[in-house]
């Protein structure tokens, strides 16, 4: 009995060793200096992981806070040069992410356009036309 019991434990811990080098291999770091408009949801400036989730999903989790935020995505069809980065639209104060380019870490993605963001870009379509600002992941 104790035996079973021992190699039930192994496997578990197995598989949840696993699981957690899986989650590594495919997500990305990224410090973003402004908060940020992604899926319907602001979050605060600050240290992002992002992981590929299972099928059309991202999770994006904030490291100083803990907050998390899915959002659903679809792949682009344009090539990235090897670099990661995410990718901003901006309009006036407000940023939206719009990609998140990562080919290295196989996390390359269009976020949809979100009720807030057109709001926004309605509001701005007196003014300049939008921004799109890149920051830099590891």
């Amino acid at each position: 009995m104790k035996r079973n019991i021992a190699i039930a434990l192994f496997g578990l811990a197995s598989l949840v060793g696993t699981s957690g080098a899986f989650a590594q291999d495919g997500s990305a770091e990224a410090n973003v200096p402004f908060a940020f408009s992604v899926s319907n949801t602001t979050v605060p400036a600050g240290q992002y992981r992002i992981t590929a989730s299972s099928g059309n999903s991202i999770l994006i989790r904030n490291l100083d806070q803990g907050l998390a935020v899915f959002s659903s995505v679809a792949s682009p069809e344009r090539a990235s040069d090897g670099s990661c980065q995410l990718v901003f639209h901006r309009y006036g104060e407000r940023y939206f992410l719009s990609q998140i380019l990562c080919p290295s870490k196989s996390i390359s993605v269009d976020l949809p356009v979100t009720r807030r963001e057109k709001h926004a870009r309605m509001l701005e379509a007196r003014g300049p036309v939008e921004d799109s600002v890149l920051v830099a992941m590891r």
